[in-house]
């Protein structure tokens, strides 16, 4: 997995220079944008620092037992006299028992522009590439002298600078014994005295990287979320399209069974008009089928073929379209039908009318299966 350092040279965020864990952090890559780092993978870490100009850090014990707004209000009413700036221009970060102070706007431009890319960001104050939970640490790099102190407060100093600060830690740290790393052998000259000196190597944030504030603040957006994910733009629109026809699919779904309702209470209202004319609406399709079932009286006195055929045609009043095949044997008055998601109202219509009729149902093999039936009927047509 390669780790990518970057560093900040100027406060416009736009220029600095990176080292990859990739040829151990041998080559000083310069950029001007991070748009550079875009081309990282969801696989790939950038830890991405900071300059500590840009930041105030505090010590600030952060009470468990309470809320973090209620934390940031007691920070807040502890320091708001000696702020620069008024209170809402600016972030205020929380890690352990410090608070870094940093300009809104500035923070939420950076923040924005790390969401634009795609791999796994890490933000925080330089410093930190030497931090240490138990000892004070020093590092010269480039032009700038990074300050790290047990209690995970810091600063960087430029390298001019650098002897008038020394003179505040004489007063503020009069004890002051750095661990003093150094990138190239000029520079143990800063701390001439000290005999804790070890070879700066960019492996140290790489080990402990995971256990520092991370200050980065990922903004949940479809946008932000496929990048994450690496979709294409085709991909990304597909997906889209998707997620738009999840959300109207209910809705189509919906309209159709309406349709359909309207259509059956339509149908149903017909087929009982034309089997009682006076029909003026349907409110219980079951009791009023059987109603109309025993109103009908067949007179006997009909040859064979006559009484078929008008006993047949009580078929197509209750729906000619669910009929597959209708076979009718003269000989035997007997004829076979085959009928296809016909509604089961409509399917019991017909038989209750069939007895009714002078008809003898001989075989019944149909299944009725979500309202519907399907199957064949064998009847007999009675001729007394």
């Amino acid at each position: 997995m390669n780790i990518t350092i970057a560093h900040i040279t100027d406060i416009d965020i736009l220029n600095g220079f990176y080292y990859q864990s990739i040829d151990k952090y041998k080559s000083k890559i310069a950029f001007s944008d991070t748009d550079y780092f875009k081309k990282l993978d969801n696989n790939e870490n950038l830890i991405f620092l900071v300059p500590s100009q840009l930041l105030n850090v505090f010590s600030h014990k952060y009470k468990e037992e309470i809320s973090k707004k209620n934390n940031q209000v007691s920070f807040i009413s502890d320091i708001d006299s000696i702020l620069a700036t008024d209170v809402s221009k600016n972030e205020f970060l929380f890690f352990k028992d410090n608070v870094f102070v940093i300009d809104k706007f500035l923070y939420q431009s950076l923040t924005k522009k790390l969401n634009e890319l795609n791999c796994r960001v890490y933000l925080m104050p330089d410093y930190f590439l030497i931090q240490d939970d138990k000892n004070d640490s020093v590092v010269q790099l480039d032009q700038r002298v990074l300050f790290s102190f047990s209690d995970g407060t810091g600063t960087s100093i430029e390298i001019d600078s650098l002897d008038e600060y020394l003179n505040i830690l004489d007063n503020t740290k009069p004890n002051f014994d750095p661990r003093v790393f150094y990138y190239e052998k000029k520079e143990k000259n800063i701390f001439k005295e000290s005999s804790n000196t070890e070879l700066f190597s960019y492996k140290f944030i790489k080990k402990n990287y995971l256990k520092l504030p991370n200050f980065y603040t990922f903004k949940f957006t479809l946008l932000n979320i496929f990048r994450k994910l690496s979709f294409s733009y085709f991909q990304f629109y597909f997906c889209i399209f998707l997620i738009i026809f999840s959300l109207v699919l209910p809705y189509i779904y919906i309209f159709q069974n309406n349709k359909y309702t309207e259509i059956y209470e339509t149908e149903t209202f017909e087929i009982f008009k034309s089997l009682d004319k006076n029909t003026k609406r349907v409110v219980s399709p079951m009791r009023q089928i059987d109603e109309i079932a025993d109103q009908i009286n067949i007179s006997n006195e009909r040859s064979i073929n006559d009484t078929i055929f008008s006993d047949l045609e009580f078929l197509t009043k209750l729906g000619d379209n669910f009929l597959e095949k209708v076979e009718i044997d003269f000989d035997k008055n007997i004829a076979i039908i085959e009928i296809n998601n016909i509604p089961e109202i409509q399917y019991r219509a017909l038989k209750n009318i069939s007895n009714n009729l002078d008809i003898n149902i001989l075989e019944d093999n149909v299944v009725i299966e979500k309202n519907k039936a399907e199957g064949k009927i064998k009847i007999e047509f009675k001729n007394d």
